[in-house]
């Protein structure tokens, strides 16, 4: 007998979770990177942060209250593995970034 009857299992419940995590941490990714100083990027800026992560958010949300095209769901298929990893990477490089980067940025700003 199937855990649920009603469709939705825990596979579809960690999915969810994980879509919802993910729309959070876009957002959260926009916001923070235009508060930042543009010292804290490095040489790529602030952009490519904010374009990603917001591409996502808006398509992922279009994708929600829209029966999306095979095409459209390609591309969040797309999206939001891009938005996986590049939330990760922001964390580790903009957020947490290693001592050897931090004592790099201040040996700059001096």
């Amino acid at each position: 007998m199937p855990a649920s009857t009603d469709g939705f299992g825990l596979g579809m419940w960690l999915l969810a979770i994980l879509g919802f995590v993910l729309l959070a941490g876009a957002v959260a990714i926009v916001i923070d990177s235009i508060r930042r100083p543009r010292s804290a990027f490095g040489l790529t800026g602030r952009w490519p942060w904010i374009v990603v992560q917001a591409a996502f958010f808006g398509v992922t949300l279009y994708g929600m209250f829209v029966t999306p095209a095979q095409s459209l769901s390609a591309a969040m298929g797309l999206l939001t593995l891009v938005a996986l990893v590049q939330q990760i990477a922001y964390l580790l490089r903009v957020v947490f970034p290693s001592p050897r980067r931090t004592r790099a940025a201040s040996d700059d700003e001096d």
